[in-house]
């Protein structure tokens, strides 16, 4: 669904007083004024005393100034009306702008694909790729492997990626998503997890939880509005399990979350973020232009978009909208991930997530994100951006 947009009315400054208009009235009210004095300056009386020339031309003089200086009044209070209710206006755009402007700081992402594929690659246009369409593809270091096997080897992959980071914190929760099957085999995971990033990253201590909702949206949705968050790693996977055929391919993100209190961060990094997860979006398929609209008109102009990442998404969705965000200024590069990676799984949508921001490292500009969950109708809409953004 699009955002709640606030309505807001047009404000009419008053127009400036008419000279023309004025001058008329005011030499009409003297008149009348004037004539009021002689009808009722008593008869027989001298009209020769001085009284009588201040009344005649003081009355007249009176009645311009006050009627002038009421209308004048009446004008200044409409201007300032109108410009308090400018500045209100501009008040609330403000807070709605920095709402839908609202980010996620991310120090460090890593996607894992089936296939060696790097980030930079896939957003390349030129770039030969593989193929994988409606193919479920496995890890190609996992052949053979148990699914004990796979889950250490997968959790080494991740930590040696991100080590680098780690360190920069003293504590950090790490928060796994995982695909059903592999969500059974939690304790095993939590006890893998602990002991591979400890050695990976020696004094850092690892809290480990795991979170029931594969749709990133559905995780970042209420961490975005949170004034304070310590460190985060994510890390999103799906495992093969079993022989025979399978209903995904097999991938993992890692995304590693910067602290937040209510007046910034709580750790000074030793790099600067690496981008930033804006606040995203739900749309469907009758509302996808006008949502498309309003995101790129408060995420990300006066910037210009240069990629949308596709996961999960109906070849007709992918259609629309990339004709609703093409233009003749604009060159965008659709990514295919279900093209390349195969058949989308419970944590697609937070790989290409990963993967966005890995591209951003070499990308300033923003990028989109448009995933949908299997057996779900709604689309979730993201914007990634570079670690030069500007929350506010």
């Amino acid at each position: 669904m699009s955002w709640p947009v606030p309505t807001l009315t047009t404000i009419e400054r008053p127009p400036p007083v008419s000279v023309r208009v004025w001058l008329s009235l005011l030499v009409a009210a003297a008149a009348t004024t004037a004539a009021a004095v002689l009808m009722l300056w008593p008869h027989g009386q001298s009209t020769g005393t001085v009284i009588f020339w201040v009344l005649l031309v003081g009355a007249p003089l009176c009645t311009c100034t006050l009627l002038f200086g009421w209308r004048l009044s009446r004008w200044e209070q409409e201007q300032l009306n109108a410009e308090e209710s400018e500045q209100e206006k501009e008040r609330v755009e403000s807070l709605w702008r920095d709402w839908c402007r609202r980010a996620l700081s991310v120090d460090c992402a890593a996607g894992f694909l089936p296939q060696a594929v790097g980030a930079d690659r896939l957003g390349d246009r030129d770039a030969m790729l593989p193929v994988n369409m409606n193919r479920a593809v496995g890890f190609e270091w996992a052949k053979d492997k148990t699914g004990a096997q796979r889950r250490s080897e997968l959790l080494h992959r991740v930590a040696s990626r991100l080590a680098h980071r780690l360190t920069d914190f003293r504590a950090i929760a790490l928060t796994l998503i995982l695909d059903g099957v592999s969500l059974a085999d939690e304790e095993a995971w939590e006890a893998e997890a602990t002991r591979i990033f400890s050695e990976a990253a020696p004094g850092v201590d690892f809290h480990v939880d795991f979170a029931m909702e594969t749709d990133c949206v559905e995780w970042i949705g209420p961490h975005i509005d949170a004034d304070e968050l310590p460190p985060r790693l994510v890390i999103a996977a799906q495992l093969w399990h079993g022989e025979g055929d399978h209903a995904f391919s097999e991938g993992a993100a890692a995304i590693l979350f910067g602290s937040r209190t209510g007046s910034g961060r709580t750790e000074t990094p030793a790099a600067p973020a690496a981008g930033y997860i804006l606040r995203p979006m739900t749309t469907g398929d009758e509302l996808l232009k006008a949502d498309l609209s309003q995101l790129m008109e408060m995420q990300v102009m006066p910037r210009r978009l240069t990629h949308v990442w596709f996961t999960g998404c109906s070849d007709a969705f992918e259609v629309a909208t990339s004709a609703s965000l093409s233009s003749p200024e604009t060159t965008i590069v659709d990514v295919l991930l279900d093209s390349v990676a195969g058949v989308a799984g419970p944590v697609s949508g937070w790989i290409a997530l990963s993967l966005a921001l890995e591209a951003g490292q070499s990308n300033p500009n923003p990028q989109l994100v448009v995933g949908r969950q299997p057996g779900r109708d709604e689309t979730r809409l993201c914007v990634v951006t570079s670690g030069e953004f500007e929350e506010n």
